[in-house]
């Protein structure tokens, strides 16, 4: 199973897509990147939030820090906002 943050989804999504590809290889070497991928970074990784540090972000409005900045975000308003 591969987990990725949020965060790491909204800003690094090419990294992501990079980290899928290098594990599916791992199997199947066959796969070719696609050449759009090759100079992509995988993802970096992320620390898991335990309750202080999720507080803390919650404080500091963390998730909003990243989100607002990424054009997907107008996206994910629009599909997550409740009908009515």
């Amino acid at each position: 199973m591969i987990r990725f943050s949020e965060k790491q989804c909204f800003t690094q999504s090419a990294g992501c897509l990079r980290f899928v590809y290098d594990m599916v290889r791992q199997i199947a070497p066959e796969v070719e990147i696609p050449v759009a991928l090759r100079n992509v970074e995988p993802a970096t990784p992320e620390p898991r939030w335990d309750y202080r540090l999720a507080s803390q972000y919650a404080r500091q409005d963390y998730r909003n820090s990243y989100l607002m900045k990424n054009p997907l975000w107008a996206i994910y308003e629009k599909i997550t906002k409740p009908l009515g």
